[in-house]
């Protein structure tokens, strides 16, 4: 299957937040005789995190899509559908890319994909417990304009404890 037949699959797969288990599936499909799998239960959904040898860097991707339906369509430039820009093009991409370099004899590198990043985070919150330690650089795949950024939202949380005398 080409990438643009590839993606166009993964577009047809219903995966809004919360709902991603079938598309982790096809993924999971995709990837388990080439790569060792970990699927990491978040909620009624998984992580899931490919790898071969000792990753040293990681792709990741988060594999849900916000709410709504849109028609599956190309035309000679484009692809459209739920999830085409933001990311399932980009799990396309990297998936092409990752057996690409398996056909090259690359090895240590991985792909994280994460799920309810639409809203909770939940799935990059989960996923920083089995993140191989070997792994120096994560790279996202989210839109931005065809630029490389240096940098990711995301959402850090501190419990601040204060201790001292009240005084005016």
């Amino acid at each position: 299957m080409n990438p643009e037949d590839f993606l166009i699959e993964l577009i047809k797969i219903p995966s809004e937040s919360g709902n991603e288990k079938e598309i982790g599936d096809f993924i999971v499909k995709r990837l388990k005789n080439n790569f060792k799998i970990i699927k990491q239960q978040v909620n009624n959904n998984f992580n899931i995190l490919a790898t071969k040898g000792n990753p040293k860097i990681l792709i990741s991707s988060h594999l849900d899509t916000v709410q709504g339906n849109l028609e599956v369509k190309k035309d000679k430039e484009y692809v459209y559908g739920r999830g085409a820009c933001d990311t399932k093009s980009q799990i396309a991409a990297s998936i092409f890319a990752a057996e690409t370099a398996l056909s090259q004899g690359l090895n240590n590198f991985g792909l994280l994909f994460t799920v309810q990043e639409e809203g909770s985070f939940a799935g990059a919150k989960k996923a920083c417990e089995i993140l191989p330690e070997s792994v120096k650089l994560i790279s996202f795949g989210e839109p931005t304009n065809l630029k490389i950024v240096k940098g990711h939202n995301g959402v850090v949380h501190f419990k601040i404890i204060c201790r001292g005398k009240a005084a005016h």
